[in-house]
Order: C-alpha cells, then structure tokens, then sequence
C-alpha cells in the first residue's frame, strides 16, 4: 500500500513573515527541525508563533523534515501547530504508532528520494507514494509491542551515551571557562612569575595595530581598533578579578576585524571565479572544505577578502543561536581563497593567533556569542559587535602554557567522544535490524484474523474520502475559529502523558493555554502543586540555565 492510501498527509506552508512573534500569540510555528527534540519520536519545542497560520499539525501527528540535509528526519507533535514548508505532518487513521515507527525507518530512503540543485528536498507527492507493508490492525499493535520492547534496552544505552557525550561537551566547555579565568594556570604563575605583564603586552600589539592601520584601506567594513560609541561588551561568566599581571581587552584591539562581502547573482563566476567560505564550511571541529562554493572576486577584492595564514574566521550568522560565532583558524589550506558576509575575519596583530583562537572558542561553546546575537528566523553577531567583545589578556608566556594544557585536555575528550559515537552507531544498526524485522515480519508470529488487509485498506480509504470532504465543506474562517477556542487540557493529563516530564513553557503549549493566558496557566498549576514534582538544574548545569539547562516538571510518584 501507499502511504497515501492510509493516512492523510499535510504539507507545510511558511506562514508571513510579518505574523511571526515570540510572544505567544496565535499558533506555535514549526518550522523545520531546529524545534525538533533530538530522538525520533521526541516532541517538537514552541520557539516561534504566527497569528496567519496555513497548515495545521494536531497533537500526535507524525512529523517529517522534507528539505535539506535533515529529509526523513521525524518528531511528534504534542499540541496543534502550524507547519512550514519544510514539514509535512503524517496522520494515521488505524494505528498511528505502526506509521510513525514505518516512516521513521524509512528516514535513509527518505533522504535518497531528494531532489533539487542547491536544497534537495521531497514533494508531499512522493511521500504518499511511499510502499508501506500492511498487515492487518491487530497486527500492527503486536509489531508495535514487539519493536518497542525489543528497542527498551537500546534507547536505555542511547540514553546514557547521549548522556555521556553531553557531559563531555560541558566539560570542554569548563575547560575554556577554567582557562580564561586563570584557574587552569594558577600552578604555573606561583612556579614562575611572569617578566613582563599582560599590559605590556598589549601596549606592543596597539603599537603593532597602529603601524598596520595606517596602511590599511578602511574599505570593506574594516574595523581597526578604535574608540566605540556604544558599550564595550563584557562576558557575564568573567565577572570576577583577573588574576595578577592579566588585563582587559577588546577584540578589536587585538585583532583587526572584518566582515566578508555579499553574495548576489551579480557575483556569479565569469572572469574571476574565486572560492570562497561561508558560515556553513565552519563546524564545532573547525573547517569543513569538502564543499566550497565559487563567486566572482575582482581582483581588488580578492585583495581584500583574500584569507590569509593565521586568520582566524567566525560564523557571523545562523538559524540558530547557539550556532552563531563558531571560530575556526585559517592556515592556508586552498591556495587562494576569499570570504562571504556570513562569515567574519579577525586577523591578529600578534604573530601566534593560537590564544586568540582560545578566546573566540571560550566564547562559543560558553554560549557568550550566543547571548549577543540578535535577529528574528536568522540570529546575527554582526562584526561591530564582535569588536566590542572584552576579553581576558594573559602574559604571552602563560598564554602558550595555556594553549598546550587545553588542546591536551581536548584531545582526551575527543577520544573518549569518538568512543561514545562509535558505540551509538552499534545502537542504530541494532534498531535498524530490529526494525528490518518487524516489516519483513520476521519479528512476531501471524496469528489467525477474520481480517483482511484489502479490506482494511478499503475501510481507510474510505475514511480519508470521508474526512476530505467534510474538511473542505467547513468554512476556512469556522476552522481558524475552532482552532483558537479549543478547551484547556487538565494539567495532570498532560504530564500523565509525558512520563519524562515537560519544561513549563511545553506544558503551557500541550495543555492549550496561549502565552497570553499565562497567569490562569500559573494558577491552575499551583492547585495541583502538591502532585507535581519539580527538577531544577543544580550545580554547573545551573550557570547554563537558561540555555543549556531546563526546569522539568512531571508526576509525583504515588
């Protein structure tokens, strides 16, 4: 059977963007698999909302990506949304849990199926096309039973690996934080006290920037280190004193800054093609070249976006905040090669960038850059931000002590890390065979049934006709109604569904309170207190809240 045949499919349709808002207002907006939980059935998060949605998910539909290199991956909505276009939400009219895990397994598939030049995708079209086996209802509940109990003690594995891993990512972040602060160092400067200090050091390289501003064009958005009208901005995580012989410094001091130049079809390759990076050719690892672009670069701006050995690059701009400002460092890795305007350039005035690398990816995986950004759909850092960024400047001698610990620090992380990802690779090969089973019906046994599958095609077939046509006989505007009066859930129900407990902003959503009804979400809450248990984020995780740590809440145990 097609997909088709026994489940209505709808596509997403990118509302205005002038209806977008943070506030709560109208429907939650899912817009692609940046709101997506990180598990194949995991619940989506409302970030956005739009008060002109065009498609409409309802709790418990099947959620696939259709666009770009996420195709085929999949979430389940807990509460009624609007989708953009680069969703499609999968409703089941039989069993509902046998399609999601059967289009969940079929994500590779999914993915192969793309289409398209520059963002492959698939069409709503194909993904009713897709073959679905269609054993009869009773069957499909025990191959449910029997893939979730057979997949328990893999997603426990998965569970603590992931775990695992996420602990090492807060450790590599300790790990900048301690080395910024002083705290990794402080052997080294009671061993041997430092000759000359860190604002001796600065004085040489404002000395050095002078020399080089004076020969350098102020063109294409140069920033040399100059005094700011605005504010220079501080790391709320280095509020306390420097160490001894340490000092301030803004990064437009130490490096001269600047932003790449735009991409328009104008620039398109004719008599210079020139490669070029853009934010996506840096990663959390550092630059990723196995797909650099071309655009025309005249020759006097390559002389001027021309990357040089010992730049350093950050990510200007993404989708996501906590993506913005990835650092990587430029070693001359393409014989020639400019930069784009999603992408910002520092170039040091010391000769080593090494410890400027340090700062830049402390700032980063610390989630300061994170916290600067700005911007709706698209979150910028904006160079002349960037250049306001105040920094710790240690002596030059601790800065290479400093250096040498963390990337040995790094290196173990990244091996037991690689050990984690080898280990959840086994896990998915695992599914993967318990889910080949259970569609080639190896996995549980036929049992007799006065079902046929035909016939229960034809009843759902049926039923789709049916509910087609009673949806396109109701007014558009008496749907909209319907949609924005919906009854408020009982609080308890909802937890009672989600067992691993949900951050109250999700809670909130699931429950059909708009985020205008706040307080009466509030005080509905405080009357069933006393059988709610709340999970706060204790110890480091709570210097992350409220970007790398949640408050959950969930049923108190009887």
């Amino acid at each position: 059977m097609r997909l088709g045949d026994i489940a209505e499919i709808v596509g997403g349709n990118s509302p205005a963007g002038s209806s977008y808002n943070r506030e709560g207002r109208g429907l939650p907006l899912i817009n692609g698999p940046t709101e997506f939980g990180p598990r194949a059935f995991d619940h989506p998060t409302a970030v956005q909302f739009t008060e002109a949605p065009s498609r409409i998910c309802e709790a418990g539909d099947l959620l696939v990506c259709v666009r770009g290199s996420t195709t085929g991956r999949t979430n389940v909505a807990s509460f009624r949304a609007a989708i953009g276009r680069d969703i499609a939400a999968v409703r089941g009219l039989e069993c509902q849990p046998y399609i999601n895990h059967y289009v969940a397994s079929r994500a590779d598939q999914l993915r192969s199926m793309g289409t398209g030049s520059t963002l492959t995708g698939i069409t709503v079209i194909q993904l009713r096309e897709l073959a679905v086996p269609l054993p009869p209802v009773s069957e499909q509940h025990r191959i449910v039973a029997a893939i979730d109990e057979s997949v328990a003690e893999i997603d426990g594995g998965v569970d603590a690996l992931v775990r695992a891993r996420a602990d090492l990512l807060r450790l590599r972040a300790a790990v900048f934080r301690s080395a910024v602060t002083g705290e990794l160092t402080s052997a080294m400067r009671l061993a041997s006290p430092t000759r000359e200090t860190a604002v001796d050091l600065l004085k040489r390289i404002l000395s050095q920037s002078d020399a080089e501003s004076a020969a350098v064009s102020s063109e294409a958005g140069l920033f040399a280190h100059q005094a700011h009208e605005e504010p220079a901005l501080h790391d709320p995580l280095q509020s306390g004193a420097l160490p001894p012989a340490w000092t301030w410094a803004t990064l437009s001091q130490l490096c001269r800054i600047q932003l790449g130049r735009a991409k328009s079809p104008s620039k398109r390759s004719n008599h210079y093609p020139t490669k070029y990076l853009r934010a996506a050719n840096i990663t959390d690892e550092g630059l990723d070249l196995s797909d650099v672009q071309e655009m025309e670069f005249e020759p006097h701006e390559r002389e001027a976006f021309r990357l040089r050995k010992g730049d350093l690059i950050v990510a200007e701009a993404s989708g996501s905040a906590d993506k913005v400002g990835k650092p990587a460092a430029w070693n001359d890795e393409l014989p020639l090669c400019c930069f784009q305007n999603t992408v910002i350039r520092l170039h040091p005035y010391v000769s080593d960038s090494s410890y400027i690398l340090l700062l830049l990816r402390h700032c980063y995986f610390n989630h300061v850059f994170a916290n600067l950004s700005d911007g709706m759909g698209i979150n910028h850092l904006g160079a002349g931000r960037l250049a306001r960024v105040v920094v710790p400047l240690a002596p030059e001698a601790e800065q290479k002590v400093m250096v040498d610990e963390v990337d040995h620090q790094l290196e173990s992380i990244k091996s037991s890390t690689q050990v984690i990802d080898s280990n959840l690779d086994r896990a998915a090969d695992l599914r993967r065979s318990v889910l080949a089973r259970a569609f080639d019906g190896s996995l549980v046994d036929p049992k007799p049934t006065n079902e046929v599958a035909q016939s229960l095609a034809e009843r759902i077939s049926v039923r789709l006709v049916s509910d087609r046509a009673a949806a396109s006989a109701e007014p558009k505007q008496k749907r909209i109604s319907k949609m924005k009066t919906d009854v408020h859930r009982p609080l308890l129900d909802v937890l009672k569904e989600h067992p691993n407990g949900l951050t109250p902003e999700a809670l909130l959503v699931a429950a059909n309170y708009t985020f205008r009804e706040v307080e009466q979400f509030y005080s509905e809450l405080s009357r069933i207190a006393d059988r709610v248990r709340e999970d706060k984020p204790q110890g480091d995780a709570a210097k992350t809240w409220p970007i790398g740590a949640r408050v959950l809440l969930s049923l108190r145990k009887a």
